[in-house]
């Protein structure tokens, strides 16, 4: 009888906004396990992002493009739901978080153990960001597009930000420069 495997698939859910240089370090350290990662952009109606779902959707197909990650290794979903009922909807039952520091490690096992316990098929894998990315966190993105700040460290290379209504209305945007590479 033939072998055939099932690839192995895990989910990255985040908010995404924007993805970082550390969430693509995140992604490509995680192909080392997984065959393929459903980045799952979790939709939160009580909070206005600083760009849309459909906005943060195209700029992680710009830095995966950019970074050269084959199609067939990952894909793109915007969801509305708690990540438990994500795993149940789709089969997945790997997720994928990045830890900077302690303080991070502390809330995603809080998490990690919520979803467990919500379905106990769940394992959450962390994966500790190197040293070089541990500095960076979408706020500090966005308070540098806010301010007119270099992102060139922060957002991965090839990626060209949209403006947004916000840029518009607080400050200078950084739509085309800084994360071009």
């Amino acid at each position: 009888m033939k072998n055939v495997s099932q690839p192995r698939t895990a989910i990255f859910p985040g908010s995404f906004d924007p993805f970082t240089a550390g969430h693509l370090e995140i992604v490509e350290r995680s192909l080392g396990f997984f065959d393929r990662i459903i980045i799952a952009i979790g939709r939160n109606s009580e909070k206005r992002g600083h760009y849309n779902c459909a906005q943060r959707e195209d700029i992680i197909r710009q830095a995966m493009r950019a970074a050269d990650i084959p199609e067939d290794r990952y894909d793109v979903i915007i969801y509305d739901a708690l990540t438990a009922t994500l795993c149940e909807e789709t089969g997945i039952y790997h997720i994928i978080r990045g830890i900077r520091s302690t303080i991070d490690f502390e809330y995603e096992r809080s998490i990690a153990d919520a979803n467990k316990h919500l379905n106990d098929k769940i394992d959450t894998i962390f994966i500790a960001s190197s040293q070089r990315y541990s500095h960076i966190s979408s706020t500090a993105v966005r308070d540098l597009i806010k301010y007119g700040g270099d992102l060139g460290d922060f957002m991965p290379k090839g990626v060209v930000l949209p403006e947004t209504a916000k840029d518009r209305l607080t400050g200078p945007a950084d739509s085309g420069k800084g994360a071009k590479g």
